[in-house]
């Protein structure tokens, strides 16, 4: 086993460093009429110009496509006949997992809730593979966009804090730069281009003044704005962790909203428009505005808030665990509490079998992100998350078909308006 680990890692330098020496030997662009590719010394951040050379050549894959999607041939990755509904069993009132990390390492002795070693997560990578999951972007999953091919089980990969063992650059002896493949970023990267099937992306909820660097590592924090730059244009998301790491349960009106406005208002100067997603707060120490003393900060949550003249709308608020996420067609779906899964040993020791075994009823996509298909009857451990009402308003249609036959039923088709309202009371 560690001889295989071994030959892994050195594949991974080797792909990440040959192909990165590779574009960066094709020659870099000219600026003011100096030509050449970027030195080690070059520092991008707020503010300056951008340097001499095309960042977007380092990557360890192939150009990622529009949102993430892999190119198909109309209907291609969609569930339309009576077989395909039987053979792929669509359930898109199932749960969503969304993994979140934290630090990372090389050492697997050091494995802790916070840290998870480099090689375990890619073997977390390998599992969910080998499961039929899906990456699709955080912004997919809070505007109900999904588009995983049929039969798949749609996953989100988060990372809280943005440190350096998350994206971390190597120079190299003649000053160009590579990819850490230790880092999550380097194998997230090698994974992706391996398994081309398996979506790409996740969803980064920065801390500016940690922007992929640390006070143990803080020549990384002068690569900031160009790993930004390359996160946003490889189809990654970039989100709100508040300005300061500022825990929320108790603090001032005024103050919630600095937190939150000026991690958005530095995202939005800071990272191209692809990658942006300030409306997704992962939330500090996942404490919430005590319900007691500020309930409007929970109503600003939900509805939104002013901030320096500008009025934002949060699109949802991540949990620190402790479970998959419900669908966001289904009637339990609140923005405001998006639960995640803590991604170390203990965790996924629980809910990996269950996504297994059928413990819990996954998502399981049709394939077509403008309808919500669902077994007839549904699963009893769905009991309450069917709201045909708040389906059509979403603007998608509903389809209702027998799991046995895969043909289509008429469901809840005829039933009159609002005979199925939310049955769980959210938490406001």
């Amino acid at each position: 086993m560690k001889c295989q680990e071994g030959v892994w890692r050195m594949v991974a330098v080797a792909i990440l460093f040959l192909t990165v020496s590779f574009l960066s030997a094709c020659g870099g662009d000219t600026n003011d009429g100096n030509e050449g590719e970027l030195s080690a010394t070059s520092v991008v951040l707020p503010g300056t110009a951008t340097p001499v050379f095309d960042w977007s050549s380092l990557r360890a894959t192939p150009p990622s496509v529009l949102d993430g999607v892999p190119a198909a041939t109309p209907d291609a990755n969609q569930v339309t006949t009576a077989d395909q509904r039987r053979h792929a069993q669509p359930n898109e009132l199932g749960v969503i997992p969304i993994l979140q990390y934290h630090l990372f390492t090389t050492d697997p002795s050091a494995e802790d809730y916070l840290t998870r070693p480099i090689d375990d997560f890619r073997a977390d990578l390998q599992w969910l593979y080998d499961h039929d999951f899906h990456v699709i972007s955080m912004s997919d999953r809070v505007r109900d966009e999904i588009s995983a091919p049929a039969g798949k089980h749609p996953v989100v990969l988060s990372f809280d804090d943005s440190g350096a063992s998350q994206f971390r650059m190597i120079e190299q002896p003649d000053g160009s730069l590579v990819i850490d493949p230790n880092s999550a970023v380097g194998a997230m990267e090698l994974f992706f281009s391996t398994h081309p099937d398996f979506g790409r992306g996740a969803f980064f909820a920065i801390l500016n003044f940690n922007c992929f660097a640390n006070p143990t590592e803080p020549d990384q924090w002068q690569y900031c704005d160009r790993k930004v730059q390359w996160l946003a244009d490889n189809g990654y998301e970039i989100g709100n962790h508040t300005i300061d790491h500022q825990d929320l349960l108790d603090i001032s009106d005024e103050e919630f909203q600095r937190q939150l406005g000026e991690a958005w208002a530095w995202i939005e100067q800071n990272v191209p428009e692809a990658g942006q997603l300030p409306s997704v707060i992962a939330m500090p120490y996942g404490n919430y505005p005590d319900g007691d003393l500020h309930q409007a900060q929970r109503d600003m949550l939900r509805d939104g808030f002013m901030h320096q003249g500008e009025w934002r709308v949060m699109e949802g608020s991540l949990m620190v665990g402790s479970e998959p996420a419900p669908s966001p067609s289904s009637a339990t779906w609140d923005k405001v509490w998006i639960p995640r899964i803590q991604a170390f040993d203990d965790e996924l020791a629980r809910w990996l079998p269950m996504f297994e075994n059928g413990g819990v009823i996954l998502y399981t996509s049709d394939g077509n992100p403008d309808t919500v298909m669902i077994p007839d009857p549904l699963p009893t451990w769905l009991d309450g998350t069917l709201d045909p009402d708040l389906i059509a308003a979403s603007g998608k249609t509903l389809v209702q078909y027998d799991p046995g036959t895969g043909e289509p039923t008429g469901g809840t088709a005829d039933a009159p308006t609002g005979w199925h309202r939310r049955s769980t009371t959210l938490i406001s």
